[in-house]
């Protein structure tokens, strides 16, 4: 099995969950997009997310999350933690650690890169996004082992690409260092030459509605996502329902109406046409339905 799909929606006991048999990540939830995954404590954490039976080292894979800073009084990192960053990074068949991800908050300006500078061939070491505090953001990090390439991806935008060695890069462990409370969510491993771009699922929180996608959409299809390109409306009637707002990032679609909706109705929602994901496949399914069953309120 190459491909997995964690949304943190597990209790911190979960065996994937234990770090040196210390538990230490616990499961939150952000009132706009839900379930997601943090440190609670003062020590730096090491998360073991995934091990793979066999190696992943062919086609093209693409390791996607959704990452957000949030500093607080309560939560300064900046004086809290002594390392300052989250890393997300693999584990080799030699046991040698790579890294994908870094974000440091050692200083007012708090950064995130591709990589880290004292791994050969990852990342551009000069090639940094300034973090802004409470923001969202979707990374995905295509590793092309066929053309043996490695590109990152932000917000849909393409950041960085390296050359991948054609040996030592295989995916055995999967692992997430934090050093504090920032949201990480939405991690998953996926075969790109396997799997269709497609809408996974439709769900309702608090009053927000959000479509989850198979995988991240490129920057111009998220802003081609707008109150007036997003069709919804009433199976039943056939009614056109007005959206109030959206907001496409990532794997995400999120959206609200001005007034509730029927459970009485179920809602058939349309996607616009040619929307593509970050290597440029389109979304062969642009239709989802809310169930007037997941409206009612018990």
């Amino acid at each position: 099995n190459t491909s997995w799909d964690d949304d943190f929606d597990y209790s911190p006991t979960d065996n994937n969950l234990k770090a040196g048999g210390r538990e230490f990540v616990d499961k939150n939830t952000d009132d706009r997009y839900g379930k997601y995954v943090s440190v609670q404590n003062d020590k730096t954490t090491k998360v073991y997310l995934k091990e793979n039976p066999e190696p992943i080292n062919s086609g093209v894979k693409n390791i996607s999350f959704d990452y957000k800073f949030n500093k607080t009084t309560e939560n300064d990192v900046t004086t809290k933690h002594p390392k300052k960053e989250d890393v997300l990074s693999f584990n080799n068949s030699a046991d040698v650690r790579k890294y994908l991800f870094y974000a440091n908050y050692s200083n007012d300006a708090p950064i995130f890169k591709l990589g880290k500078d004292n791994v050969a061939d990852w990342g551009d070491p000069e090639k940094t996004i300034q973090v802004e505090n409470d923001k969202l953001y979707h990374v995905d990090i295509v590793m092309d082992y066929d053309n043996h390439i490695y590109t990152g991806y932000v917000n849909g935008e393409k950041f960085a690409e390296s050359k991948l060695s054609e040996s030592g890069n295989e995916i055995k462990k999967m692992l997430l260092n934090q050093d504090q409370t920032a949201f990480f969510d939405n991690y998953r491993l996926s075969d790109m030459n396997d799997t269709s771009f497609k809408i996974d699922s439709t769900t309702k929180r608090n009053s927000l509605y959000e479509i989850k996608l198979s995988e991240g959409l490129s920057s111009a299809s998220a802003a081609a996502i707008t109150k007036d390109t997003l069709a919804v409306k009433n199976v039943s009637t056939g009614e056109s329902v007005a959206v109030k707002s959206v907001e496409a990032i990532g794997r995400r679609v999120i959206f609200d109406f001005d007034s509730e909706l029927d459970p009485g109705s179920d809602y058939e929602i349309t996607l616009p046409e040619n929307l593509t994901n970050v290597i440029g496949k389109t979304l062969t399914d642009r239709k989802a339905v809310i169930e007037g069953k997941d409206l009612k309120v018990e």
